[in-house]
């Protein structure tokens, strides 16, 4: 029964590692099959030639897609690849393809050589229920992601136990890779469709929180030090008639300038880091970068906590007298 809400559905296997041979060497790949839907649902940037297509599915012909690394390390170094052939794991292959080298983070695109799905040496047979195959689905939009896990659910629910005395239930579920890897694992939701992820989200928040508020206290404590080092300048602007207002305004808005420095900071080390990483080869073609959305929320949140550690010292100072505060007073 197929799903009716996704606007595309593709099949691809998880990535095996294969031998290819090149002047008597041996050269270590990793392939996938895939079908055509694949490659109009994710990213690639193709330097030669175009993706294998439903035509080349139906017929089952060897065709492949390779990347930059895999054509330069068979071909030689920029050697156009496409209609040339090559031969993995046994089987000789066809190149209509090159595209840029995929890092490993990118999991579910993630290969040196991509072939069709039909030429795949599948036992049709096997009514296993567990294979190293999985679809990914493409929502029209995101509100539609939680229409397409309920119908998903409504066809897993009509699916029949294929060995009731090993198995009593059957579960799947359309989600992604964070939540199938990690959340439902962790945090019991495999039993409940819900509260996996719910848990997950509430012990993220508090961990946040509780990562935040220690630097916030330490805020506190410089702030206080900080108002404390300049009472007798409060003292002087107090007998000259600043209000307590004004300098409560005048000491947040100094606070919240120097979080901002700080944050950017920050930022700049982290887009440092970043590039030093993508250029180490940490992880092979890895091009890490800030993400701006990412960068904007950080800003904000150095923002916020920068007027919340800022608040309780100038409130406490504007309340000094400005005899006392002349004098050193305490706060």
């Amino acid at each position: 029964m197929p799903l009716k809400t996704p606007e595309k559905i593709a099949i691809t296997s998880a990535f095996k590692g294969v031998n290819s041979y090149v002047n008597n060497k041996r050269l270590s790949l990793d392939l996938k099959f895939t079908d055509a839907n694949f490659w109009k649902i994710l990213e690639f940037n193709f330097l030669e030639g175009k993706a294998f297509n439903q035509r080349n599915i139906k017929n089952a012909d060897k065709v492949a897609v390779i990347t930059d690394y895999t054509r330069d390390q068979y071909f030689g170094s920029n050697v156009p690849a496409v209609g040339k052939y090559i031969v993995v794991d046994g089987i000789k292959y066809q190149v209509c393809g090159v595209v840029e080298n995929v890092p490993i983070t990118r999991f579910n695109s993630y290969a040196h050589v991509w072939v069709p799905v039909s030429t795949a040496n599948i036992n049709k047979a096997d009514t296993n229920l567990f294979g190293e195959y999985m679809a990914i689905i493409l929502a029209k939009s995101p509100a539609d992601i939680p229409q397409i896990q309920a119908e998903y659910q409504h066809i897993v629910k009509q699916i029949k136990v294929p060995d009731p005395n090993n198995f009593d239930t059957f579960r799947s579920y359309a989600e992604g890779i964070l939540e199938g890897l990690f959340v439902r694992q962790v945090f019991g939701g495999r039993y409940n469709d819900d509260l996996g992820m719910d848990k997950f989200i509430a012990v993220i928040t508090l961990v946040v929180l509780l990562f935040m508020l220690m630097p916030t206290i330490n805020l506190v404590n410089i702030n206080v030090s900080r108002i404390l080092e300049r009472s007798s300048e409060i003292g002087v602007r107090k007998a000259f008639g600043a209000s307590s207002h004004t300098l409560i305004g005048q000491f947040l808005v100094e606070n919240i300038v120097l979080t901002l420095i700080g944050g950017l900071l920050g930022f700049l080390l982290s887009a440092l880091v970043l590039q030093l990483i993508s250029n180490s080869g940490i992880i092979p073609y890895a091009q890490l970068a800030l993400n701006w959305r990412v960068f904007g929320i950080g800003i904000g949140l150095s923002l916020l906590f920068g007027l919340i550690s800022g608040v309780f010292p100038a409130y406490k100072m504007s309340k000094l007298h400005a005899v006392e505060a002349l004098k050193g007073g305490k706060l």
